[in-house]
């Protein structure tokens, strides 16, 4: 309000989505957030559920991702295997990311083995860890 009269908001910039829908998700390159259910054992040693927001392959990306290496496993190439493997382990290990390259390595070991050949090992994944950003009333 400035000097007794009410002002109109100004028009928004273009289109406003729901972010918690598939068609209103915001992307970043490959990658798209959504929210996600997710279940742990705290420190009780309880198992616990809860919902939270994480970015994962764009569905279009992670079948690409998925032929790429069902090919190169079914040529036999061993190496082109391992170094497709290496920049799926360079993505980001946010929680959806994670689980996506786990279950990717999991399909292409499948494969390797289906053709005789060995399986990856593949050191842990790192994870990255939850950041608050609200805490005691305070944005930190």
């Amino acid at each position: 309000m400035r000097d007794g009269k009410r002002r109109r908001a100004e028009p928004l910039p273009g289109k406003v989505r729901d972010a918690r829908t598939a068609e209103g998700r915001l992307t970043f390159g490959n990658y798209e957030l959504l929210k996600q259910q997710k279940t742990f054992i705290d420190s009780g040693g309880r198992k616990k559920s809860v919902t939270t927001w994480t970015w994962r392959l764009m569905p279009r990306r992670l079948r690409e991702w998925e032929a790429l290496l069902v090919m190169r496993a079914k040529g036999r190439d061993l190496d082109g295997v391992i170094a497709a493997v290496a920049c799926l382990e360079a993505m980001p290990m946010f929680a959806g990311v994670r689980l996506q390259v786990i279950r990717l390595i999991a399909e292409a070991n499948r494969m390797l083995r289906k053709v005789g050949l060995p399986s990856i090992e593949v050191d842990r994944l790192p994870t990255m860890p939850m950041i608050d950003l609200w805490a005691d009333g305070v944005w930190l």
